[in-house]
């Protein structure tokens, strides 16, 4: 059986069970039921949960979580609406639904200052923002990830409101290709994007069809944990046990972003020791239960970390190779998925599908993707001449998509 992200970070208590449900239940990427898990604890946490976090300010663990995928078969909008509906199952005051204007979004958000914001097609709401009517929705959510104590709005009748501690988590799904046409520079440069973790579908598990009968007794526990958070008035967490393996970890990630030669990674990147310690609250939290005060231990950080390191990559990858705009880039990433196909490309036919002269593929193209060490050329003889041939190299590292599902990119 393969070894993924989930298997390595390990989760225990909640997240562990909110796993093996949703596995049951869809053969999206197991990543997928990671990511919608810890939002869907991070909701119930809301502002009651607590922990030191940088300036002195107070934090709580709220999450921007974005699932990332191919269009069809990766169940992007199931393991979405699973998460929501759980959810929803224990507190309907705690779900987001439909589309909404900036005023009556605030004026939700005031009555209920914790909500979750299931987004099943997110260039569809970024497609909303930018109209008239919406301005400044954008620049509403990516402040409202920062916490805060009190968050003011005017209204349009010249009036103020006030949300006191607005804990919003979005769990959102979307395709690279939908991202790269609506998001802009200033969202991919610390803005917008810089608040989201993204977790890209890296292996589909075999669909093992449909399962009329869930286990009940695994979702009433999901249930009865969240029911019981949802309980405590307030929760301390106590970071000092763990804070000189946190410092040293953050510093060395700096020192690595640092070094990263792409612009377009650094809202990712930017906020990722912040990312680091509110998945280290959660998975504290999933392990230990609910409770009025917690003491963040060694293994959580650990498995946070790990967690941490693998969003790190996946957010390099995906500015690199997924959301940037250029012709050249869209380019490389076509040749790279013909690479990937049973006995790779021909050069011929490369030249060919990718509408580009010999001269741009073998001055640009071509090597642009053997410094990235990602294609192979093999040397094929013929009853006429020898032909060349492009196949994709592995690395042992995991790629954005399984091989078998790149077919139609």
């Amino acid at each position: 059986m393969r070894a993924g992200i989930a298997d390595k970070v390990n989760p225990r208590g909640f997240i562990a069970d909110y796993v093996a449900y949703a596995a049951e239940l869809t053969d999206a990427p197991v990543e997928f039921h990671l990511g919608a898990g810890l939002t869907v604890l991070a909701t119930a946490c809301g502002s009651r949960v607590l922990y030191p976090g940088y300036g002195g300010r107070t934090c709580w663990p709220n999450l921007y979580t974005l699932l990332i995928a191919p269009s069809g078969l990766f169940r992007k909008s199931t393991a979405v609406l699973l998460a929501e509906e759980l959810l929803s199952e224990v507190s309907a005051d705690l779900i987001l639904t439909g589309e909404q204007s900036r005023e009556k979004f605030v004026a939700l958000l005031r009555e209920h200052p914790t909500m979750l914001y299931p987004i099943s097609e997110f260039s569809a709401v970024l497609s909303i923002w930018n109209r008239d009517y919406a301005a400044g929705f954008r620049e509403m959510i990516t402040d409202l990830f920062d916490n805060r104590k009190e968050y003011h709005r005017q209204t349009l009748k010249g009036g103020k409101v006030t949300i006191v501690r607005p804990a919003i988590n979005i769990l959102a799904a979307s395709t690279i290709e939908w991202l790269r046409e609506k998001l802009t520079e200033g969202d991919l440069r610390g803005g917008l994007m810089g608040r989201f973790i993204c977790f890209p579908a890296i292996y589909k598990p075999a669909d093992r069809g449909l399962n009329p009968e869930p286990n009940p007794a695994l979702k009433q526990k999901l249930r009865q944990f969240l029911s019981s958070l949802l309980q405590v008035e307030k929760a301390w967490v106590d970071v000092r046990p763990v804070l000189p393996d946190y410092n040293r970890w953050v510093s060395e990630m700096e020192r690595t972003m640092q070094r990263h030669p792409n612009p377009d990674a650094i809202g990712f990147l930017s906020r990722l020791g912040a990312h680091c310690l509110k998945l280290a609250v959660l998975l504290e939290i999933s392990e230990s239960g609910p409770l009025d005060k917690y003491e963040l231990t060694s293994g959580s950080l650990s498995r946070a970390m790990t967690l941490s390191y693998w969003l790190f990559e996946k957010a390099a990858e995906l500015a690199e190779t997924g959301f940037v705009k250029s012709k050249l880039e869209h380019q490389i990433q076509r040749f790279l998925e013909m690479a990937r196909r049973n006995g790779g490309v021909e050069r011929r036919e490369a030249v060919r599908l990718l509408h580009v002269s010999s001269r741009e593929f073998d001055s640009i193209l071509l090597p642009t993707a053997l410094a990235r060490e990602q294609i192979q050329a093999t040397t094929v003889p013929t009853a006429t001449k020898n032909k060349i041939v492009y196949q994709f190299k592995e690395t042992g590292q995991d790629t954005p998509f399984a091989q078998e599902d790149c077919e139609h990119l």
